[in-house]
């Protein structure tokens, strides 16, 4: 078997080009008092917890996604791993802790799907 080292990488799509792109909203500035890590949130994620009327508007609505965070805090103070599944509005979600751009600890909150 080869060694994966040795295989030419063919493209390369960044944390920040998905950024950029719309991909993930980057959330760390209201995210903040809950993590010490920088987090997004996948566009899909974003427009179900917002509200369609409030990413319309390119308003956030704050209490909202404060009252996931604190839910997710407390679930990551007890959980083993950088992945923690949760819920929301009967739909599971994710919340993972890895590696970023430059390797350092980022986090991400997105449907299964999009992990």
């Amino acid at each position: 078997m080869e060694n994966l080292n040795d295989w030419e990488v063919v493209s390369t799509y960044t944390r920040k080009q998905a950024i950029e792109d719309g991909v993930l909203i980057d959330l760390s500035h209201i995210s903040r008092p809950f993590f010490k890590h920088p987090l997004a949130v996948t566009d899909t994620i974003f427009n179900a917890i917002n509200g369609e009327e409030n990413s319309r508007k390119n308003t956030i609505d704050f209490q909202k996604f404060w009252a996931i965070f604190d839910e997710l805090r407390t679930k990551a103070r007890t959980t083993e791993g950088g992945l923690i599944e949760h819920e929301h509005e009967g739909a599971p979600i994710y919340f993972h802790c890895g590696p970023g751009d430059e390797g350092e600890p980022v986090l991400t909150l997105c449907y299964p799907m999009e992990l």
